[in-house]
């Protein structure tokens, strides 16, 4: 899975009518985009789900690494010779 990457696009994630500034939290759909994040996350671990998602991507970069499979609750998910998401 090294190397994958996954594009989200909803354009009711955010509402701006060209005031203030569009990345203000006041104009963004919370529920819109932590569903892009699951669809995102699901996509990039081939699943259907965003827990399943997960629970392949962590099984494939420890296999990678060579440890255990899956994901241990409490393990930092940006740790190791494998940075996943730099801005996250």
């Amino acid at each position: 899975m090294q190397g994958r990457v996954v594009w989200s696009h909803n354009p009711g994630s955010v509402q701006w009518d060209g005031s203030d500034y569009w990345w203000e939290t006041s104009h963004f759909d919370e529920a819109v985009i932590l569903q892009m994040v699951n669809d995102s996350i699901a996509s990039l671990g081939g699943r259907d789900t965003a827990k399943d998602g997960w629970n392949a991507l962590f099984a494939t970069n420890n296999n990678t690494c060579s440890r255990y499979s899956g994901y241990t609750r409490g393990e930092n998910r940006n740790q190791g010779k494998h940075q996943w998401f730099g801005g996250i």
